[in-house]
C-alpha cells in the first residue's frame, strides 16, 4: 500500500485584539470603517501595533497570513489619505490602491492597509478581498502542475536525482494549500498527493546501491558506489553516507559515487537525497514556502545499507566525483 502524507495547512488562529477603543477617540468615521471592514464577509484582516509603523505593520501582515496559511511579505506602499483629530496626537492613513504582498512565493496584489498612531503607539489593519486568495492559490497550484510535469521528464530521461527534487517539492506545495484544495488536486488515478508520496517511495524503493570497488588505505578506504535505477545507471543525483561519526555529503556521476570511511567498516549507510536545500533558492515560491515549513517528510525507502566485504580490491585512488 502507498504511504501516503498528508501535511494540513495550520488552523488560521484567534484574532489578538491589541488596540482599545481609546485609540479611535475623535476618529468615529475611522474606527467606522475599520468595524464595517471586521464586519464583513467580503474581507479577510489582520491587526497589530507597534512602536513604529513598520513593527505594528509586520504584526498585522503576520495576523492577516495566520487566516491563508501561507507567509505574508510587504512590498511596495501607496499612501493617498492622512487625517488628524483634535489636539490628540491621533492621526489616521489610509493605504489603498495596487498594494502587492508576496504570500508564499505567490504575488498577491491589493492588500490594503489603514494605519493610526495614538501618542507614540502605532496601530495597523490590514486587509484584502477573498477573491485575491482564490487567485494567489491558482496561481499556487499551476506551479505545483509544473514542478509534476517537470517530474515526470525527468523520470523518462532516468534524471532520477531531479526526479526525486520536483516530486517532493510539488508535494510541499500540495502541503501548504488549504485541505479541501489539497483533495481538489488529482492526478492520472485519484488524489494527487497520494500519487505523489506512493512514486516517491516506488522511485526510492527502485534505486539499487553496491559497492563496486574499494581501495584500502593505512586508517581508511575508499569505496567506489555503483548507483542503479530500472537496471540503468543513474545519470546524477546526491546522496549522504555514514562515516561513522557524521553524515557527508556526496555525488552521483554517470552512475557513480564515491565515500571514504574508516578503515575497519565492512559495511556503509547511504541514504538518498530528494530534499535538495541548496536548489531552493532557485526558485522563490519554492524557497519560501520549504523554509516556513522545513519539516523533512520522511521516506524510509531512501535509506540503502552496502556491504563492503565483496567489493574487489583496488590499488588505485578513484577520481572524486564533481558537480
Amino acid at each position: 500500500m502507498r504511504p501516503l502524507y498528508i501535511i494540513f495547512s495550520m488552523k488560521a488562529r484567534k484574532f489578538i485584539i491589541l488596540w482599545v477603543a481609546a485609540v479611535f477617540c475623535g476618529g468615529s468615521l475611522f474606527a467606522q470603517s475599520i468595524e464595517s471592514i471586521k464586519a464583513s464577509s467580503k474581507w479577510l484582516w489582520g491587526e497589530g501595533t507597534g512602536e513604529t509603523q513598520e513593527e505594528a505593520d509586520q504584526r498585522a501582515l503576520r495576523d492577516l497570513s495566520s487566516q491563508i496559511s501561507l507567509s505574508v511579505v510587504s512590498s511596495t506602499q501607496t499612501e493617498i489619505e492622512n487625517q488628524q483629530f483634535g489636539d490628540e496626537a491621533i492621526s489616521t492613513t489610509s493605504t489603498k490602491g495596487t498594494t502587492e504582498i508576496s504570500t508564499g512565493g505567490v504575488a498577491l496584489n491589493n492588500c490594503q492597509r489603514i494605519v493610526n498612531k495614538n501618542k507614540n503607539t502605532f496601530y495597523v489593519l490590514r486587509y484584502i478581498e477573498k477573491s485575491e486568495i482564490d487567485k494567489m492559490y491558482e496561481r499556487l497550484e499551476q506551479k505545483i502542475r509544473e514542478l509534476v510535469k517537470q517530474y515526470k521528464k525527468s523520470e523518462n530521461q532516468d534524471k532520477i536525482g531531479d526526479a526525486l527534487r520536483f516530486n517532493y517539492w510539488a508535494i510541499k506545495l500540495i502541503a501548504a494549500l488549504p485541505t479541501e484544495r489539497q483533495y481538489a488536486l488529482r492526478g492520472d488515478e485519484g488524489l494527487l498527493i497520494s500519487e505523489l508520496n506512493g512514486e516517491m517511495a516506488e522511485m526510492l524503493n527502485d534505486i539499487k546501491v553496491e559497492a563496486k570497488g574499494v581501495m584500502n588505505d593505512e586508517d581508511s578506504k575508499t569505496v567506489e558506489l555503483r548507483f542503479m535505477y530500472d537496471d540503468k545507471p543513474m545519470v546524477s543525483g546526491d546522496f549522504q553516507y555514514n562515516d561513522g561519526s557524521d553524515w557527508i555529503p556526496a555525488k552521483i556521476k554517470d552512475g557513480i559515487g564515491v565515500a571514504e570511511v574508516p578503515s575497519h567498516m565492512s559495511r556503509i549507510s547511504v541514504r538518498m537525497e530528494y530534499e535538495y536545500r541548496y536548489l531552493w533558492k532557485s526558485d522563490p515560491t519554492i524557497q519560501t514556502i520549504l523554509q516556513q515549513n522545513p519539516q523533512l517528510i520522511p521516506f524510509p525507502a531512501s535509506g540503502k545499507s552496502v556491504l563492503l566485504g565483496s567489493a574487489p580490491r583496488q590499488e588505485t585512488h578513484f577520481s572524486s566525483v564533481k558537480e
